[in-house]
C-alpha cells in the first residue's frame, strides 16, 4: 500500500510538471537548437578561414626541368637522389608530407631510393606506375617514344599500370629485370644492358645495334642540336661507346 501511494503521488507530480511547464519545455528546446545552430555556423565560418592555408601546404609542388642538352642530379627531401636526364621534369609534394613519396615524372631519370618500408616510393610516368621502398631503377617514359621502360638495377619493384584509375596489370620485377608499356600493356623484356639504359647518368653514350633514328634523337637530346635528315634514312645498325666526349668527336 506505501509503495502504491508513493508511485500514485510521484505519477500526479509528473502529470502537474508537464501540464504547467511545458511552455518551459518548448522554451528549452529552443534554446538548446539555437546553440547548436549558433555553433555550427561559428565552426563552418572558422573551418572555411583554415581550407585556403591547409591548400596551401596540400599543393605546394616543387617541379625540376632540364632543357635539352642539359642533365642533372636533384637531391629529394627524404634522401632519394635522382639523375634527371634531357628534356626530362619530376614534380613532388615539399617535404614528402604525404603517406607515400610520390614522384611524377616526363621523360628519363634514374632513380637511387632512400629505404624506408612504412613510406612506399612512387614514380608516376604516363599511366605506368613504379612502387619501390628502397631500390635503384630507370624510367625511360619520353613521349616520343613507342613504349614507356622500366629497368631495375638493384632491389626489387612493383610495377602496375592504370587507365580510369582502374588497375589493368601488374608485375614484380628483381635486379636486372626490365619491362615495357606498350598498348595498354606491360611486357616482360629479357636482360638488358646497364649501359645502353643507365649509361647516360655518368657521361656515357652507349648504343647496341641502334638505327638511325634512335641515335639521331639521342644524340639531339643529348647536346641539345638538331640535325637536318637525309631525303632517305640510313640503314644504320650501330655499336658505339663514348664517354664525355664532344659532339664533334661523335
Amino acid at each position: 500500500d506505501d509503495v502504491r501511494k508513493k508511485i500514485g503521488k510521484k505519477a500526479h507530480q509528473i502529470k502537474d510538471i508537464r501540464s504547467g511547464n511545458k511552455l518551459a519545455y518548448y522554451y528549452r528546446i529552443a534554446a538548446v537548437l539555437a546553440f547548436m545552430l549558433t555553433f555550427a555556423f561559428i565552426a563552418i565560418q572558422y573551418s572555411s578561414h583554415l581550407e585556403p592555408e591547409h591548400q596551401n601546404v596540400a599543393l605546394n609542388v616543387i617541379e625540376k626541368n632540364n632543357l635539352s642538352g642539359v642533365k642533372s642530379t636533384i637531391h629529394l627531401p627524404d634522401g632519394s637522389v635522382v639523375n634527371l636526364n634531357a628534356e626530362s621534369s619530376i614534380r613532388f609534394i615539399e617535404g614528402f608530407k604525404d603517406s607515400v613519396r610520390w614522384v611524377d615524372l616526363d621523360g628519363e631519370a634514374y632513380f637511387e631510393v632512400a629505404h624506408n618500408r612504412k613510406k612506399p616510393f612512387i614514380v608516376k610516368s604516363g599511366n605506368i606506375f613504379t612502387t619501390a621502398i628502397g631500390t635503384a631503377f630507370n624510367v625511360n617514359a619520353y613521349p616520343d617514344r613507342s613504349a614507356i621502360e622500366v629497368s631495375l638495377v638493384e632491389g626489387k619493384v612493383e610495377v602496375h599500370a592504370e587507365q580510369e584509375e582502374k588497375v589493368l596489370n601488374e608485375t614484380f620485377l628483381e635486379a636486372g629485370q626490365q619491362v615495357s608499356y606498350l598498348e595498354n600493356e606491360i611486357i616482360r623484356n629479357g636482360p638488358f644492358d646497364v649501359l645502353d639504359v643507365t649509361g647516360w647518368k655518368d657521361g656515357i653514350i652507349h648504343f647496341t645495334n641502334a638505327d638511325y633514328p634512335t641515335v639521331i634523337k639521342q644524340l639531339e637530346r643529348w647536346y641539345g642540336v638538331k640535325f637536318e635528315h637525309p631525303d632517305v634514312e640510313p640503314k644504320w645498325n650501330l655499336d658505339a661507346k663514348f664517354v664525355n666526349a664532344s659532339l664533334e668527336r661523335v
